[in-house]
């Protein structure tokens, strides 16, 4: 599981691992955001809901070290009732990357994929759909 701790001058191997970590940090947190702007060499993201929110979180590719390294960092400051339903929290790259899960699956290959919402459920609060639990168990395996 992804260090859960977010914080300016934070770095990774690459742009990819920073945008997972972050990924998971929001789910794990309870938390959402929208992409702004995305290349190979920065990657912004703000609150989808602009409007009350003023959340920016931006991972900067280094030209001279080339790794990836959080250069802002500004908290949400809207309502929980903003980050309700968000659909990435679901995605199958969070399910598959949730060491419970994972390791369920690894240790019974028969495990259904009801067990893995359980699982999630259990574990974060959240309610997974039937459909992304098989899809994270057929990646997995």
């Amino acid at each position: 599981m992804a260090d859960s701790v977010i914080e300016i001058g934070k770095t990774w191997d690459c742009l990819a691992d920073g945008r997972m970590a972050v990924l998971r940090w929001a789910v794990d947190n309870g938390l959402s955001y929208e992409v702004k702007k995305a290349d190979r060499q920065k990657w912004l993201a703000v609150c989808r809901n602009t409007d009350i929110c003023d959340f920016r979180i931006r991972i900067n590719m280094s030209k001279k070290l080339h790794i990836a390294k959080l250069t802002v960092f500004v908290p949400h400051t809207c309502p929980s009732a903003t980050h309700y339903a968000w659909r990435s929290a679901n995605s199958v790259k969070v399910l598959a990357s949730n060491s419970l899960s994972v390791a369920a699956v690894v240790d019974d290959h028969k495990i259904r994929s009801r067990h893995i919402q359980a699982i999630e459920r259990l574990q974060s609060g959240r309610r997974v759909p039937y459909i992304q639990a098989y899809r994270a168990r057929k990646k997995i395996l």
